[in-house]
């Protein structure tokens, strides 16, 4: 992959557009999902290809580093225990320049990459605040953002703190993934959507 490549600055519609015909019926949680060891019972399901060992590594450093997160998408969902195949972890950040600071200073404990400084905050706090950041090896790719368009800012998200093997994660609560999902295009999001309001008895405002 071209090195020019590997840290995208995205437009908010980009993280919600639909991206071709996906049935609900692919979006159905597996029947015997794997589990994650030391995952406490609550959020044990998952059947993810990304590799667990660097998302713990990637969330450690987050937290060790300081940086004010949340998580959403795929990995949120099998925290709380629906189990979801991905390649990626997204992640919203608060809006400063301080805890995107820190939050490059995250990323370099984990990868030796010098694209890693074209994340700027330039990009995170202006116009179109998403970035794609993928890795060298191409394995795993990190979407980050300080707001979803105009529908969530990161001061709009319900968190809790969740554990992940042997740290401490910020996740957006069941609440929060299904109001973000629910008014999607993508057949899929809408599928889980309706997942996370019959297993957890959510109520449309």
């Amino acid at each position: 992959m071209n090195h020019a490549d590997r840290i995208q600055v995205k437009t908010a519609g980009s993280i919600v557009k639909p991206s071709g015909p996906t049935s609900a019926s692919s979006a159905r949680i597996p029947p015997a999902p794997g589990t994650w060891p030391g995952v406490s019972a609550r959020c044990r399901c998952y059947t993810a290809i990304v590799d667990f060992d660097l998302l713990r590594r990637v969330l450690r450093a987050l937290e060790d580093t300081g940086v004010t997160y949340a998580i959403f998408g795929a990995v949120a969902l099998n925290l709380h225990g629906l189990a979801r195949f991905t390649e990626d972890l997204d992640i919203f950040v608060a809006p400063t320049e301080t805890n995107i600071d820190r939050l490059r200073s995250a990323l370099k404990v984990v990868f030796d990459d010098p694209e890693i400084d074209r994340i700027s905050a330039d990009d995170l706090l202006g116009p179109y605040p998403a970035i794609q950041y993928v890795p060298p090896d191409g394995t795993f790719h990190l979407d980050m953002l300080t707001r979803l368009g105009d529908a969530f800012a990161f001061h709009d998200l319900e968190t809790e703190r969740m554990p992940f093997d042997d740290i401490t994660v910020t996740v957006v609560t069941p609440a929060t993934l299904y109001r973000m999902k629910k008014h999607t295009l993508r057949l899929k999001d809408q599928a889980d959507a309706e997942l996370i309001r019959q297993r957890f008895g959510i109520e449309d405002e």
